[in-house]
């Protein structure tokens, strides 16, 4: 216990440290750069305590937290390792040096109190040890328990998510990544068979860890990952395809093997080959009449700058959101005091049952954001952006709950003795760990959603289905 406070203690040190150094930075010529040291200095400081308290990284907590750093603050790493093209940053392309300087502080204060959230949640190594199990289920009641409703959500989620994914590669081809905005569902009931394809990704990983052993089943799972990631990725939705991709590598070295030294080289390649292939989907999804011909200009013109830095560029540039929405809330807009998260948990109930009324269209922040600015497409959001959307500055208190709801469920605290209930731990954590990704760039709309009809009702399904089987074995016998 003395070490865990001791590790949780030196990270409020060093964070109160950044912030009364931002705070008495003058928002000048030099702020940004400044700034940028700064913020480097953030991520040298979280991973160090990050790998003392815990000693390992290929966890979803990590992955989450990380990805959120990249997110909120990647532009500024660019500016002190990418000096090249840094004009073309959205934190240079605006000469509001006092509102950065806002959004940065607030952002530094958001994600340390995340961090902490996840630090306070996660108290040992032991929590995260669980997430490599790689035994097979002992009560084999279970496990067909487990694999008949993992099948049934496939099942139910196959067709909407298959008619989705076709038709987003019609418009996308026929037209641009940004005709996908104008698509709306016409009525309440179809946005509810709409929404069934929500349950063919969270089944399928149900599947792949459930069946782990099974090579034949967890290899088509792969290829129904990997369709997917091209699907989206020609569509131009490169966060959800990456969020899956990085979800079965957790999956494939964690619950099956280990990464060996030798497949690293291997892994980073095809890693190098899908960043490129993500800057050349930024330059792709926006023009119209695509062919095979336009796929290789856009993969010439992507040539001009580095996978990395160009890939970080991207999706770094998520402070845009929290910078604008300072600029409208509270001027222009009262802050929302927790009504987008009212919202969200609200649009567990189907718009139908409040008579074609949506909840959803209250916590669309990122639709909101981009109705405030008229734009023609989608900025994005971040939870980040939400939690000063509701409660301004007193939003870390929001990012710390988060940080510790997030860490909970992405961790696996079961003891070792009931060795069934660590597997199922396990396909939760994978499920909410494609969820909790998901809003990286995305505020926490359908996490509510997603974790009640994905999860809750799943794995209480799968304890309704378990004990019906071994009623019936006893009844067989008698």
């Amino acid at each position: 216990m003395k070490k865990f406070n001791k590790n949780n203690l030196m990270y409020i040190c060093f964070l109160c440290l950044i912030i009364l150094i931002l705070l008495f930075l003058k928002p000048d010529n030099n702020f940004i750069i400044i700034s940028s040291i700064v913020i480097v200095l953030l991520l040298i400081i979280s991973v160090t305590v990050w790998i003392v308290k815990y000693k390992k990284i290929n966890t979803p907590v990590f992955y989450f937290l990380f990805i959120c750093y990249i997110s909120w603050f990647g532009q500024f790493v660019l500016v002190l390792f990418n000096s090249k093209n840094n004009g073309n940053l959205f934190i240079f392309s605006i000469q509001d040096i006092e509102g950065i300087k806002t959004a940065v502080l607030y952002s530094i204060i958001g994600y340390g109190a995340l961090f902490l959230g996840a630090l306070v949640n996660i108290r040992s190594q032991d929590e995260l040890l669980n997430l490599e199990y790689y035994k097979d289920f002992k009560d084999k009641d279970y496990k067909k328990a487990v694999v008949i409703v993992a099948v049934i959500m496939i099942i139910i989620g196959m067709p909407q998510f298959l008619i989705k994914s076709i038709s987003n590669l019609r418009v996308s081809f026929s037209d641009s990544y940004l005709s996908l905005y104008e698509i709306k569902e016409s009525d309440s009931l179809s946005n509810i068979t709409s929404n069934l394809r929500m349950f063919f990704i969270p089944g399928i990983i149900m599947l792949m860890i459930a069946m782990k052993d099974n090579k034949k089943i967890f290899k088509t799972c792969l290829l129904i990952v990997l369709y997917d990631f091209i699907v989206s990725f020609a569509c131009g939705g490169r966060g959800s395809a990456l969020v899956l991709l990085l979800t079965a590598f957790w999956i494939n070295f964690s619950q099956i093997r280990k990464i060996k030294v030798k497949n690293l080289i291997i892994l980073c390649m095809i890693g190098l080959i899908v960043l490129k292939l993500f800057n050349v989907v930024a330059i792709y999804r926006v023009k119209s009449n695509k062919d095979v011909n336009t796929f290789f200009e856009s993969m010439e013109e992507s040539s001009e700058n580095g996978v990395i830095s160009s890939t970080i560029k991207e999706i770094g540039g998520n402070i845009f959101s929290l910078y604008h929405t300072m600029k409208i809330i509270p001027e222009y807009q009262d802050f929302s005091y927790g009504y987008s998260y009212f919202a969200s948990f609200i649009a567990v109930v189907p718009s139908i049952v409040f008579g074609g009324y949506s909840f959803t269209k209250d916590a669309a922040l990122a639709n909101w954001l981009m109705t405030q600015l008229d734009l023609d497409y989608g900025p994005g959001y971040t939870i980040l952006a939400e939690s000063y959307y509701n409660f301004g500055f007193l939003g870390f208190i929001a990012m710390f709950l988060i940080g510790i709801i997030y860490a909970k469920n992405m961790k696996n605290n079961k003891h070792d003795e009931n060795d069934d209930e660590i597997i199922i731990k396990n396909i939760k954590v994978g499920i909410f760990m494609y969820i909790g990704l998901l809003t990286f760039r995305g505020s926490i709309l359908l996490v509510f959603r997603y974790y009640f009809y994905t999860i809750f009702i799943p794995f209480l399904l799968i304890k309704i289905l378990k004990n019906t089987i071994k009623k019936n074995k006893g009844r067989d016998l008698v």
